[in-house]
């Protein structure tokens, strides 16, 4: 195929004449959507000036994403070690501020159920409480129990009977103090990705 090239200037043709019968395949030119965005009624020289501009592609980080995970590092960093120790037993990670910035912009949603779960246990009747935990499939009795652990309300390993475990933890949820209620609080405020 042979094509000749001259300027602009010198083209009295109109645009869509210049582009028939050209094989975009076949001068190695990708006539997919990555082409720019063109108005069908644009005139010669606006056709030509878009032709020319490149497809607006963004490649490299979301900038609002960074944003919000520099703003998430510098609050993790600047809470105590006690409440950075409870999200990283929370989320099941190391307290380090990078590692826990991670996972916080990475949790999904639930992550944190757990406290939703503690805090279900602590505000029931206590003649309720422990059937509530006994009602529990494993994973989540044990998941509360590695919580309470966290917050020093339980010792040593989960009983292996589910209704000891239960009773356990129905005592420890119930006989939390405020000051370990707002700690947990503080803790979790840390896992929001704003």
């Amino acid at each position: 195929m042979d094509v000749t090239v001259s300027r602009t200037a010198d083209v009295q043709a109109d645009p869509d004449d210049l582009l028939e019968g050209i094989n975009f395949a076949d001068v190695g030119v990708d006539a997919g959507d990555d082409s720019p965005d063109v108005d069908p009624t644009a005139t010669g020289e606006e056709l030509s000036a878009a032709a020319r501009r490149p497809a607006k592609t963004r490649s490299g980080p979301d900038r609002p994403l960074v944003r919000r995970t520099a703003a998430k590092t510098v609050e993790i960093a600047a809470a105590s070690p006690a409440h950075r120790r409870l999200l990283a037993g929370v989320l099941g990670c190391s307290d380090d501020v990078a590692t826990l910035t991670t996972e916080v912009m990475c949790a999904p949603r639930g992550a944190t159920s757990v406290v939703s779960d503690l805090e279900e246990v602590a505000g029931a009747d206590p003649m309720e409480a422990g059937v509530i935990v006994a009602s529990w499939e494993r994973p989540r009795s044990s998941a509360l129990w590695g919580l309470l652990a966290d917050l020093g309300a339980v010792k040593g390993n989960r009983p292996p009977q589910d209704a000891k475990a239960a009773i356990a933890m129905a005592r420890a949820a119930l006989g939390l103090s405020e000051a370990e209620k707002n700690s947990l609080a503080g803790a979790v405020a840390l896992a929001r990705k704003n």
